[in-house]
């Protein structure tokens, strides 16, 4: 393969498109051969990874090297027969490419935070978490749709989290409504969802007001923001949220949970 076609990728951050061009110069393909590549070579390279991975994993290395052929200023070659292999790459997968099911977030895992959690005035930040908990279970939220991986406000993007002024207040059903400017499933067009009125100590509706009042938050700041013992506003992570709901877990034998067990 022609050394132009290497040097344009290298540094490049994406290791499935560096992959694809190992395979390519392994099998003798020139530069016109990879750049754009027919359907009949994509349909090859997917086909490497049967009985090897699992499909969506084969999918990604495909999709990433599609976003590279656009970039480059070429139209993508695969179509029907491409799917076709990757349906039976998928089909093919082994056993030890699929990951074991994550064990739930249970109602009875909420009481126990809230039992434990400082929910007092005082406690911004166990305030947070407390509403975080209860709309990401009642709401089946994933932790990556509310909460960001930097505190840092001038890191936070409204385009991709929800502030408080996405959050509706509440309806004469008892009810709210969030919009998330970003879902694993909407993607950018976002999606709204609904937050229950629930019966005792974990309904959200109540949480998220004692949460916003608590930490006196404006219309503009992120949706899961708190002040902290010094004063400083500071926005909930997804480690820290998780963090602090293991730890009270562990005491109780219950094991480890991630952000998509709720």
């Amino acid at each position: 393969m022609e050394a132009s076609v290497i040097s344009k990728t290298q540094g490049c951050k994406h290791n499935n498109i560096a992959e694809f061009l190992d395979w390519a110069h392994q099998h003798r393909l020139h530069a016109k051969d990879v750049l754009p590549a027919s359907e009949v070579i994509l349909c090859e390279y997917a086909a490497e990874f049967r009985g090897k991975l699992a499909g969506a994993s084969v999918k990604a290395k495909l999709s990433a090297i599609k976003g590279w052929t656009i970039m480059k200023g070429y139209t993508w070659q695969g179509g029907d027969c491409l799917r076709k292999v990757l349906t039976g790459v998928e089909r093919s997968a082994p056993p030890s490419s699929f990951r074991p099911e994550r064990e739930p977030v249970k109602k009875s895992h909420l009481s126990i935070l809230h039992a434990e959690l400082d929910l007092s005035d005082t406690n911004g930040l166990d305030c947070c978490i407390a509403a975080a908990a209860d709309l990401m279970f009642y709401s089946q939220l994933r932790a990556g749709e509310i909460l960001p991986t930097n505190s840092s406000f001038s890191q936070y993007n409204t385009k991709f989290m929800p502030k408080i002024s996405d959050l509706s207040k509440t309806n004469a059903a008892g009810l709210k409504r969030l919009f998330l400017p970003r879902t694993k499933t909407s993607q950018m067009r976002g999606d709204k969802v609904m937050v229950p009125v629930q019966k005792g100590s974990t309904n959200p509706i109540h949480s998220l007001d004692n949460h916003i009042c608590v930490n006196k938050l404006r219309p503009s700041d992120p949706l899961f923001a708190y002040t902290d013992t010094k004063g400083i506003k500071r926005i909930l992570t997804r480690t820290l949220f998780l963090r602090r709901c293991n730890t009270i877990w562990g005491r109780h034998n219950i094991s480890r949970r991630t952000g998509h067990c709720f």
